[in-house]
């Protein structure tokens, strides 16, 4: 059997959910007696289905792909879904992540699902981890844009529809090949806190990258990396001080990529003959993602 990611996350003593119903996220449900815990303001539509510790149960090994879902939700009454539980199901289309955190998406939970499109997360809410193959071979998922923590190994690997991945200052963890074999993907915004990068190759496969962030701890490793993307166009570098253009990037396509540096360092890295190839240097306050030090906007 495969192991989690984040084994921690199994820790977590599940709490009671509430039934598995269709209604409005601010209503109280029927019988229940709680109310929802999403915001006001919150985005979950009325026909979501919102996924409880009672389904959890019931869903377990694999059950869930016979559920005829398309809208599912999840809040913080429940804060795992289980391994494989929804994998292969072809009725979801839609996963909403409500709750202010959800600890765990188990590996291969919802891997092959053929109409998964889209994955929300509500008012922030943040995701601890999207565990190994979590999101594996869903062909039709197109972006990812959330605060997780983690992504585990392969975890939305061939994804042929993925163009966008987003995370936020929250991330800790990007293990191997979580992105791989994404033909399609062309934005990468990696968080500067990002620095367990220990299994590298996130990406392989993926080879039409235009623009991602590099954050300070992996400017050497994902420059390397990076070196025989062709249509590679904006790299955003995170790093908090100047350093030589890293040694093992020979072959990099400066000469096509416009680079973005902390507001601080522009001039030195202009200054650089290596660094200067690129075909511009500008600041991070400039670019829709960070801040002049680097941080999410």
């Amino acid at each position: 059997m495969k192991k989690n990611t984040l084994q921690w996350a199994s820790l977590f003593a599940l709490v009671c959910g509430l039934g598995l119903t269709s209604c409005g996220g601010k209503q109280t449900e029927t019988g229940s007696g709680d109310a929802r815990e999403v915001a006001a303001g919150e985005t979950v539509p009325e026909d979501a289905v919102y996924y409880s510790q009672a389904d959890h149960a019931k869903w377990s090994e694999g059950k869930g792909q016979r559920v005829k879902i398309q809208k599912l939700a999840f809040n913080s009454k429940i804060q795992d879904a289980g391994d494989g539980e929804f994998s292969g199901n072809p009725n979801i289309t839609d996963v909403y992540f409500a709750g202010k955190e959800f600890l765990n998406v188990g590996v291969g939970a919802f891997e092959a699902c053929p109409n998964l499109e889209n994955l929300h997360f509500v008012n922030d809410a943040v995701v601890y981890v999207f565990n190994d193959e979590s999101f594996k071979g869903c062909p039709k998922l197109k972006k990812v844009d959330g605060h997780v923590q983690a992504f585990g190994l392969n975890a939305f690997d061939g994804c042929e529809s993925l163009e966008t991945v987003i995370t936020y200052d929250d991330l800790s963890q990007v293990r191997g090949a979580a992105f791989a074999n994404c033909p399609n993907l062309k934005t990468v915004i990696l968080a500067q806190p990002l620095k367990d990068y220990k299994d590298g190759n996130a990406f392989t496969g993926s080879d039409n990258i235009e623009e991602i962030s590099i954050p300070h701890k992996l400017n050497r490793l994902l420059f390397s990396e990076l070196k025989d993307r062709k249509n590679l166009k904006t790299v955003y570098l995170l790093a908090g001080e100047f350093y030589e253009f890293p040694e093992g990037a020979k072959g990099f396509p400066a000469e096509q990529v416009d680079l973005y540096v902390m507001d601080h360092l522009v001039g030195t890295f202009q200054a650089d003959p290596v660094w200067g190839k690129f075909k511009s240097i500008k600041p991070l306050s400039e670019s829709t993602y960070f801040q002049a030090n680097g941080l999410r906007k």
